[in-house]
């Protein structure tokens, strides 16, 4: 009987995790693949120098590198997402010093956050927020999504959150049409105030302005500033870095495919 080397199942399931999970810190990684840190450590590191994995700049969390031979499917909007985004928001996020959360689309109009340069210890909010699925009504990055869809395709999934929202939601989505009405009207998207704060347990409040990533006049999904509500009010952030933010959408969506 051949004898399997566990080193290399080891990896795998690492990066099995990745891919299923998106954007990972070390822990992440220890947790799920019940393995000790440092031994995730040298095998994420042994794995970044042949380009299969690569590491985001601000939080240190693995990302399926371009050297991977086959990072999911091809044709997952997803992965094409991360891939162009990743660069574009890195840059961004270190020139104005706030945090950046991109959401892409999961069906039906809704969507989930995929990759983040949230650092606790850089910009005091919450940070562990990948794979979290956003509120198409009540977050920035739902409603801005949303809001760029055509009338019909609104229409639709409203119906359909009348079914399957909670209770807690209800009125949030009898005020769609008007939040629908302002994101169009002022060209981004701000999160319902308290929206989120119960759902975590570390950091300051958050606010966040959200603008959508377009292509052939199409959402392919949404990017937001996200920071301390202590430190700045929406309109100073709108006024400082509104600009900022809709010309890397732009780059994002022109290196999409």
């Amino acid at each position: 009987m051949v004898k399997l080397n566990k080193s290399i199942i080891r990896a795998l399931n690492l990066l099995e995790i990745i891919v299923r999970d998106g954007p990972s810190s070390l822990s992440h990684l220890s947790t799920c693949a019940n393995l000790p840190k440092p031994t995730v450590f040298r095998m994420c590191k042994t794995m970044l120098a042949s380009s299969w994995l690569s590491q985001q700049s601000l939080n240190g969390s693995y990302v399926i590198g371009t050297g991977f031979p086959a990072p999911r499917k091809r044709g997952d909007i997803i992965d094409k997402l991360i891939m162009a985004a990743m660069p574009i928001i890195n840059e961004l996020s270190q020139h104005t010093k706030i945090a950046i959360d991109l959401a892409g689309p999961i069906g039906k109009g809704h969507t989930k956050i995929i990759f983040s340069t949230r650092n606790f210890l850089l910009h005091n909010i919450y940070a562990e927020v990948i794979n979290f699925h956003l509120s198409p009504i009540r977050s920035a990055l739902g409603s801005v999504y949303l809001a760029m869809l055509n009338d019909v395709n609104i229409e639709d999934i409203l119906n359909g959150l009348e079914k399957i929202l909670p209770a807690s939601e209800l009125p949030s989505l009898a005020n769609s049409q008007e939040i629908i009405g302002n994101i169009r009207k002022n060209g981004y998207g701000i999160r319902e105030d308290q929206y989120w704060a119960h759902m975590v347990d570390y950091g300051a409040q958050p606010n966040a302005v959200a603008i959508a990533i377009v292509k052939n006049k199409r959402p392919i999904g949404a990017m937001s500033l996200v920071w301390d509500s202590e430190q700045a009010t929406i309109k100073q952030v709108v006024d400082k870095h509104l600009k900022d933010l809709q010309k890397a959408s732009f780059k994002i969506s022109e290196a999409m495919p």
